[in-house]
């Protein structure tokens, strides 16, 4: 890893835990279930989320891919995803893996949060709850 990502995990760490310690637990409780939207940053597609107290699924939009989650809420503003069936067979080699995200800042209808991913990679992004 050369030094320039070093530093630019480090701040992220910082900025990320000094953002979680502002976080009340009480803010993210009302993202723990309903339909969300994010853009993945792999193919910069919209992906509709449905979120009930155990699973999650979700839906690219510009790939059709699905993939059904088990949540495991390890408190208030933290949660493991652990990837239980995908609609693509090269998908399929994902299951039973699972990665742990921090709810990082919550705002009225979105949240931003980061993932310390377990293959060593450091993503980041905004969750927005749909209002039907």
């Amino acid at each position: 890893m050369t030094m320039l990502k070093q530093l630019f995990v480090f701040f992220f760490l910082v900025i990320a835990v000094a953002a979680n310690a502002q976080t009340s637990p009480a803010a993210c409780t009302p993202f723990h279930t309903g339909q969300f939207s994010y853009r993945d940053s792999a193919t910069n597609a919209i992906v509709q989320v449905r979120r009930t107290k155990k699973h999650q699924t979700e839906k690219n939009e510009k790939t059709g891919l699905v993939t059904k989650h088990r949540i495991t809420w390890l408190s208030d503003c933290v949660y493991k995803l652990t990837q239980t069936w995908a609609s693509s067979k090269a998908w399929r080699k994902r299951n039973n893996s699972w990665n742990s995200y921090t709810i990082v800042s919550v705002n009225e209808n979105t949240y931003t949060y980061s993932c310390n991913c377990k293959d060593g990679t450091i993503i980041g992004g905004t969750m927005v709850k749909m209002r039907f």
